[in-house]
């Protein structure tokens, strides 16, 4: 803003702090929009996946899903787009290991994710029709 005499206008005491907040207070609101705009929806909208074999407990598909997991960084190696910094490889990893898996007989299910307090019967290990829902995920 400027005076009459075009010169810059001055704040002096409260005008001061008053212009300030004013400014920090729109810095900060455009910043929050700019970070609501880059959130992403939930994965799959909801929904998770259930590595699943019949008879076979968490400890050996965590095991068979590792093993996968490891055989996938060796054969598909990390590749960091400069621009963005994300991995261009990791989608092709992640079928990898989802084909790796179904070659060790396991089905990928889609199911809700679990709300709160609810869980699997202990013995859905057994049955993928016993499967409601999407629980602990294996780290991918």
């Amino acid at each position: 803003m400027t005076d009459r005499s075009g010169c810059a206008k001055v704040y002096k005491g409260n005008n001061f702090n008053e212009a300030t907040m004013r400014v920090g207070f729109a810095i900060l609101a455009i910043a929050g929009l700019v970070l609501a705009a880059c959130q992403t929806a939930p994965a799959n909208n909801g929904f998770g996946r259930v590595i699943f074999k019949a008879g076979v407990r968490d400890p050996e598909t965590q095991r068979d899903f590792d093993a996968c997991k490891i055989a996938s960084i060796k054969e598909i190696p990390q590749s960091i787009n400069p621009q963005n910094g994300h991995d261009v490889n990791q989608g092709l990893r992640h079928r990898f290991i989802d084909k790796c898996l179904q070659g060790k007989g396991y089905s990928l299910l889609v199911r809700p994710y679990c709300t709160a307090g609810q869980k699997n019967p202990e013995d859905s290990y057994k049955n993928a029709d016993a499967i409601k829902c999407a629980g602990r995920s294996f780290d991918r």
